[in-house]
């Protein structure tokens, strides 16, 4: 590689390309949109970082592989399903709050 480039143009830019596109940084990339930004794919998008990664298809599916994760929310999280929801874990698991629990169900088996 060789000496740095600049690119600046006033107004759209367009890329078409009739097959494969890889691109390769040696070192940071950073991408800004001022407006709204769309990634799109025919069959699948996965992001990956070491042993992390979060992969879509075009079937609806979203599936997050990690060591550990954690959500953190300011306000309401809410999950929302119009099937069954499973919870598993090979160890404990915790609930905890700060204000009620509510349980509710058309039959709630504990143990």
């Amino acid at each position: 590689m060789g000496a740095g480039k600049a690119l600046s143009i006033g107004a759209m830019y367009a890329v078409a390309v009739g097959a494969d596109m890889r691109t390769e940084v040696a070192g940071s990339s950073v991408e800004s949109a001022g407006g709204s930004k769309s990634v799109s794919a025919g069959e699948t998008i996965t992001i990956a970082c070491g042993s992390s990664k979060l992969s879509m298809d075009k079937g609806g599916n979203v599936i997050i592989e990690a060591s550990n994760m954690k959500i953190n929310a300011s306000g309401m999280v809410k999950v929302v399903a119009s099937g069954k929801v499973d919870v598993e874990s090979s160890g404990t698991v915790n609930l905890n709050a700060t204000g009620h629990v509510k349980v509710k169900g058309s039959l709630v088996g504990i143990n």
